[in-house]
């Protein structure tokens, strides 16, 4: 017989293990790590659309910034006032995936960063294309601090310091209810449509 406290997992399922998280969250007696900014290294740019017809769309016919070629604009700018090159580009194809551990492309550019000590930078066009949850946000910033590197949105400029952690974090609390909140839209109309005869 279990009791209430005992954590439950579904039938079959193994629970994620808490194993290499020691070092990211400091418990292994070093301090948390934190990035930097530094004019030296290199940077990576990270672009991602939602759907492939955004591939496909001009920066004339996009100024919105949902185009690949839009945010490559943008984030090229950007590096170039950080005084970093840009040593490769990662681009995530009309993945519309939630959550970063569904998004291939940007496990590999983190696997690049590992094997690729110059790089300092992580370049984004705005938040909300690369996270679409707080938790997702914090881990990758972690993670990527405890690699030395710091990313740094295009559109989004939060400045230094403990303030600018809060704003950042702020922001991506906000995406996460933007995109809840179209999720429920969506369920609400598709049942809608259900139950007055749609497909």
């Amino acid at each position: 017989m279990s009791s209430d406290l005992e954590p439950r997992t579904a039938p079959g399922r193994r629970r994620a293990s808490f194993a290499g998280w020691e070092h990211l969250l400091g418990l292994d007696g070093s301090a948390p790590p934190t990035a930097s900014q530094t004019s030296d290294g290199q940077a990576v740019v990270y672009l991602r659309v939602s759907t492939p017809r955004q591939m496909l769309t001009a920066i004339d016919i996009d100024a919105d910034g949902n185009s690949i070629a839009t945010q490559r604009e943008a984030c090229t700018v950007r590096a170039r006032r950080a005084k970093t090159p840009i040593a490769a580009e990662f681009v995530e194809p009309g993945n519309s995936a939630q959550s970063i551990a569904k998004r291939p492309v940007f496990r590999e550019m983190l696997r690049y960063i590992e094997e690729h000590p110059e790089v300092t930078y992580v370049v984004i066009y705005m938040r909300s294309r690369a996270f679409r949850n707080l938790a997702d946000a914090a881990i990758t910033k972690r993670i990527l601090a405890s690699m030395g590197v710091k990313l740094i949105s295009a559109k989004e400029d939060f400045g230094e310091g403990y303030m600018a952690d809060a704003m950042e974090a702020v922001t991506d609390i906000m995406n996460e209810v933007q995109v809840r909140q179209s999720g429920e839209d969506i369920k609400q109309k598709m049942r809608h449509k259900a139950v007055n005869g749609g497909t």
